[in-house]
């Protein structure tokens, strides 16, 4: 039954087992990046992979400055504000504090199944932590169904929720420059 639910890549430990931690990517998977695109052929779980593998900070800035925001931009969904911007654009975002754990993480777990929203959206959530001693920081994805020309649909990231550690959450779909007014004006 988890074969069916949590699918793989070649080279990729997106499929999910019970309690199972992954470490950080193999230099397979790294590889991978530079021709990874979606596809009708990716499941939800295979985009976030190729998604959380290009933000590792292995694959961040190598083989080339900002690549793994590159890389990550091909699968944000065109209603994600953030794919109208540029890799080094997107850098600037996630150099705001609350993505550390995205971009810093050694280990994630799959947290729970696949939950399809309608036939066109679906959530997952997953957990990330620097190192084995450290505390596990949540992650959720969205993902919605995007069209692949006129012939079917492919899975894409719509948003990615960042908890911080006193369990508020930020998200990739607003620019820096919004989460700062936002939270001037929640302080006045």
């Amino acid at each position: 039954r988890a074969a069916a639910l949590c699918p793989r890549i070649p080279a990729g430990p997106y499929a999910c087992a019970a309690d199972a931690i992954y470490p950080s990517p193999t230099a397979e998977q790294s590889a991978e990046l530079e021709t990874a695109i979606p596809t009708p052929a990716l499941q939800p779980r295979e985009v976030i992979g190729y998604v959380l593998t290009a933000l590792h900070k292995s694959n961040f800035d190598t083989p080339r400055a900002r690549f793994g925001c590159e890389v990550a931009l091909r699968f944000l969904a065109p209603s994600n504000p953030a794919s109208k911007s540029t890799p080094q654009g997107l850098a600037g975002a996630l150099a705001q504090a609350w993505y550390a754990p995205l971009l810093n993480w050694a280990e994630y777990r799959w947290e729970g199944d696949l939950t399809l929203l309608g036939q066109r959206e679906a959530y997952q959530q997953l957990s990330v932590r620097g190192a084995p001693d450290m505390p596990w920081v949540s992650v959720r994805w969205i993902l919605v169904r995007v069209p692949f020309y006129a012939t079917s649909d492919q899975w894409m990231v719509e948003a990615v929720f960042v908890e911080e550690p006193d369990g508020g959450a930020r998200t990739l779909t607003r620019s820096a420059a919004q989460q700062q007014h936002s939270t001037a004006a929640a302080q006045q």
